[in-house]
């Protein structure tokens, strides 16, 4: 019985950790592009590039996070925050 549980639990638990980490990516990825359509004056952008500079900048912040340590992007997160709220 708890061999059972103890695969049900794992399963259950990467599948949960992986729509927690997709819908909080495509909530941070709506926050930015909300924000980049408020700072261009709320008007369809003639030129894409913001978009697709965002859109690069955010696979490289994915992989970054992917790649390095716990403790590194951990302290990547504190310096952000300090940026806004310190």
């Amino acid at each position: 019985m708890v061999v059972f549980f103890n695969k049900i639990g794992c399963s259950f638990l990467s599948i949960s950790l992986y729509f927690f980490c997709f819908t909080t990516l495509l909530s941070y990825y709506y926050k930015a592009e909300t924000n980049l359509a408020f700072l261009t004056g709320h008007q369809k952008m003639k030129y894409n590039w913001p978009i697709h500079l965002l859109k690069v900048v955010l696979l490289v912040a994915v992989f970054y996070g992917c790649v390095r340590s716990a403790t590194a992007v951990w302290a990547l997160g504190d310096l952000g925050w300090e940026q806004w709220h310190g």
